[in-house]
């Protein structure tokens, strides 16, 4: 979820478009009225998304380990805060990119 002190930065008008105060007095996703198609976020998005992708891999530990080093950089890439986001100079230098392609531009068979 975006982080509330990002949202009290928007201004007013379009804050309440997309997002409204919830029972604990935090900011949240506008839904329906008719609450058919609510979607909650889930508490740890990254986690969720390691979930799925297990069940993609097989027992091999290295793909495992692979995987998560991408959700890793994805995450760092899409985060909501700019000072939080990583910067692309410290994209090339995660283990995902340079360890991914530095075997596929070295295969040792």
């Amino acid at each position: 979820m975006i982080p509330d002190e990002m949202l009290e930065r928007i201004e007013d008008e379009q804050r309440i478009q997309f997002f409204e105060k919830d029972f604990r007095n935090r900011w949240t996703i506008k839904q329906k009225e008719d609450n058919s198609s609510i979607v909650t976020p889930s508490i740890n998005p990254k986690a969720s998304l390691i979930k799925i992708l297990e069940n993609k891999i097989n027992a091999n530990q290295q793909a495992a380990a692979s995987y998560e080093m991408f959700v890793d950089l994805i995450f760092k890439m899409l985060a909501y805060n700019p000072e939080a986001r990583i910067s692309p100079e410290e994209c090339m230098l995660h283990p995902f990119i340079t360890t991914e392609l530095g075997s596929r531009q070295n295969p040792t068979s």
